[in-house]
């Protein structure tokens, strides 16, 4: 609850500033280092990581395009139950068109393999949501994301009705724009079920990762 009031909040925020500006064309692309909490509430199970990756963008005019890859090593955590580390390679992938003020309309897929299989969840879905941008200053943009994770799958099998995506962020423009800082936050949630032989269950599961990152821009 606490990620979504943050989000909250800065859906107001963002709201209440003036109309974004659109460039023309860029592209960015660079490293990411990852930090990341990993929970199936069901089993009881709770593992932190910590990774590299990488991720690239173009925009143009109204149309902007997003794709990150990412290796995660995770270990279980102190408070949980897991006793078997594994590894997660996650892929991302959004296309974005411009509406009106700092809101776009977005679509895309996110992909999460494991090894060994079945440590924890892998996971697939479609993403359609919302992302909120804007310049608060010349060099530095804020941007708050929403989206419905749609058509979910995940190797231990099993559905998830609703599967919920906030993210929010920052990012900062140095050497006249060539270079681009930026932290982001974001929270995966799925309300899994699945049957166990005797009816369906809730075997929800959640991920939040914070991806700081560093990007050449042209």
């Amino acid at each position: 609850m606490r990620a979504v009031g943050r989000a909250v909040a800065m859906g107001v925020l963002l709201t209440a500033l003036p109309p974004c500006r659109l460039t023309a064309q860029s592209f960015t692309v660079g490293p990411q280092l990852l930090v990341a909490d990993y929970r199936e509430t069901f089993a009881d199970l709770h593992y932190r990581g910590l990774g590299f990756g990488g991720g690239a963008s173009f925009s143009y005019k109204k149309l902007a395009a997003e794709v990150a890859y990412a290796r995660l090593s995770y270990d279980p955590a102190d408070d949980g139950g897991a006793v078997t580390p594994f590894d997660a390679t996650q892929f991302e992938a959004r296309l974005r068109y411009y509406l009106a003020g700092p809101a776009s309309a977005e679509v895309g897929i996110m992909s999460r393999q494991v090894d060994p299989d079945f440590t924890a969840q892998a996971a697939a879905a479609v993403r359609v949501g919302v992302r909120l941008s804007q310049l608060v200053d010349p060099a530095v943009r804020l941007s708050l994301r929403g989206n419905y994770l749609a058509a979910a799958k995940f190797s231990g099998g099993g559905s998830s009705s609703f599967g919920l995506e906030l993210g929010m962020g920052v990012s900062g423009d140095l050497a006249r724009g060539r270079v681009r800082l930026s932290a982001e936050y974001e929270f995966q949630h799925f309300n899994r079920k699945t049957n166990d032989g005797t009816g369906e269950v809730d075997v929800p599961i959640q991920q939040a990762v914070v991806r700081i990152g560093a990007a050449a821009s042209f």
